[in-house]
């Protein structure tokens, strides 16, 4: 038995409606690709940390800023290197660290670690890059500020956090290098400026995080 013309050309337009609709997902998720895929790294490593899977959790993490920043190279050719990657080989035996680590890695708010443009991947690698200061692995510290840095460069805390750390390392030269690597940019260079003035100039350097509370206030208001 035939089916009624008019019920055939219904069945066609669906076939062709689901056709249209499965084409533009693909074309979504071919062009948002590396959002997805930071969005699945950042979820796996949650998981991973609560399976106490330190080493898995941070390879993760690693994969998902390197993608990132590599997005911003894009904006910033001439600033961020595309291929750096956010390292954690220098962690130690340090059980103390891998707790605070999973413990805060288990418990990230995946509402702000999607991979979009206003994601929080910088307060990431800066807390991390705090929690291995506070949990005696300075060595960390400095590529984890960077890596917030090159994820988020406009905002200016993370350049001064920084120049801050290297100050208090006693390390002038680096602290300077870092100064004027954040004066490259527009929106850090009053904040910045203000820090060579204020500190740098007097060789007088704060703890390191001494800027967490004004990025949680930041972060609250965005």
């Amino acid at each position: 038995m035939l089916k009624p013309p008019s019920l055939v050309k219904a069945f066609l337009f669906f076939l062709a409606f689901v056709a249209l609709l499965f084409l533009s997902e693909l074309i979504f998720i071919s062009q948002n690709k590396s959002h997805f895929l930071i969005r699945f790294y950042l979820n796996r490593a949650q998981t991973a940390a609560q399976n106490s899977n330190i080493e898995n959790a941070l390879d993760y993490i690693e994969k998902a800023g390197k993608i990132k920043i590599a997005g911003r190279a894009k904006q910033y050719p001439e600033l961020i290197p595309s291929k750096y990657s956010p390292s954690f080989d220098l962690l130690k035996n340090n059980p103390q660290l891998e707790r605070a680590y999973l413990n805060y890695i288990s418990n990230l708010d995946p509402k702000h670690l999607f991979g979009r443009e206003d994601d929080e991947a910088a307060r990431l690698f800066y807390t991390l890059g705090l929690l291995a200061y506070i949990n005696t692995e300075p060595d960390m510290v400095i590529p984890l500020f960077q890596s917030a840095i090159y994820l988020e460069p406009e905002l200016s805390h993370y350049h001064v956090e920084l120049a801050n750390f290297y100050l208090e390392l006693g390390n002038k030269e680096k602290s300077q290098s870092s100064l004027e690597y954040c004066l490259k940019f527009k929106n850090p260079i009053q904040h910045c400026q203000d820090y060579t003035d204020n500190n740098f100039s007097k060789n007088m350097s704060e703890e390191a995080g001494f800027l967490e509370k004004e990025l949680e206030k930041y972060y609250d208001s965005s």
